[in-house]
């Protein structure tokens, strides 16, 4: 196999959603190495889990989900609730075109469209009234300012489920736990015609996707960004701030956020996989919490030294 002939200690999947099991599957019968992705759907998640003894045997790691979102924004969140005394916690993230596009989809692409479409239905996972629910896809819109500039929010399906249903059963304190997805002003009225008229459904995801993929362009500059707000008693205690740009010429945004935390991840994986023994299968936000107890000035502190644009006022 591919993993004997070149030595591999280490796999990486960054291969589309549909040959993310494969993949892994692979790397568990070769049995020799950690196992990490930048994430799939939750159905291969589901799928992925079923290795984890495997993996454990091998006295290796299978870790999906390790990019951006989800992935660094959960090993940050969960950090977070653990440390930090508040009742309501707010993420917004995104990665669009630097600049509000002109077309009457209100987007230029910087992920892969159809991967980007499918955020848009089946179900997202939130806290609300300290109770965890279960909310549909484009509701919760809000309006926001990040920096100077204007944006719309939403709740979009990213894949979040896992670390919401660990918080909603470890820190009861919390009232509100939420991530929305942040876009240019317009596009959530484009998107939510596309739910309701049914252009979203399995039949048609597809063809939609292609049809948008030759009209809509991709960014030719993109940001990609993450805003925590810690809230207490309905006041802002503090945030976590972190935006990086890129280009089509050189690398993109959400190629910098994806590669960055994923690498950062395996860095924590690798650097204290004995202390203690790491094996089988385990999210990366476990790993961050509940393993190795970082702190989020730990995280952040690990993510300033590879470069990343991260702030912070905590309190």
């Amino acid at each position: 196999s591919l993993f004997e002939k070149y030595n591999i200690d280490v796999c990486i999947g960054a291969v589309p959603s549909f040959l993310q099991y494969k993949v892994t599957e692979a790397a568990s019968q070769y049995g020799n190495c950690h196992y990490f992705d930048l994430g799939a759907s939750q159905e291969c998640l589901d799928q992925q889990k079923g290795l984890g003894e495997t993996f454990r045997q091998n006295q290796k790691v299978v870790m999906p989900f390790c990019g951006f979102d989800p992935g660094m924004l959960n090993m940050l969140l969960l950090s977070c609730v653990k440390h930090i005394d508040c009742d309501e916690i707010k993420v917004y993230v995104g990665g669009i075109a630097e600049t509000k596009p002109e077309n009457r989809f209100v987007h230029y692409w910087t992920f892969n469209p159809e991967s980007t479409l499918e955020t848009y239905r089946g179900n997202v996972s939130a806290i609300q009234n300290s109770k965890l629910v279960t909310v549909n896809p484009l509701e919760g819109y809000v309006n926001l300012n990040i920096g100077l500039h204007y944006y719309e929010a939403f709740f979009t399906n990213c894949g979040n489920k896992e670390v919401m249903e660990y918080i909603s059963k470890t820190a009861t304190h919390l009232k509100t736990c939420e991530i929305k997805t942040a876009r240019h002003v317009g596009h959530w009225n484009m998107a939510r015609f596309l739910a309701e008229n049914g252009f979203l459904e399995n039949k048609m995801l597809s063809i939609i996707a292609e049809q948008l993929t030759t009209s809509v362009p991709f960014a030719e500059n993109d940001i990609a960004f993450l805003e925590m707000r810690f809230l207490k008693k309905e006041k802002k205690i503090g945030s976590i701030s972190w935006m990086e740009k890129g280009s089509q010429k050189t690398t993109t945004a959400m190629q910098k956020v994806t590669a960055k935390s994923a690498a950062l991840t395996i860095f924590f994986v690798l650097a204290y996989s004995s202390l203690p023994p790491l094996s089988g299968f385990m999210m990366p936000e476990i790993l961050a919490s509940k393993v190795l107890h970082l702190t989020p000035k730990k995280i952040i502190e690990g993510m300033q030294g590879i470069g990343l644009s991260i702030s912070s006022t905590l309190p």
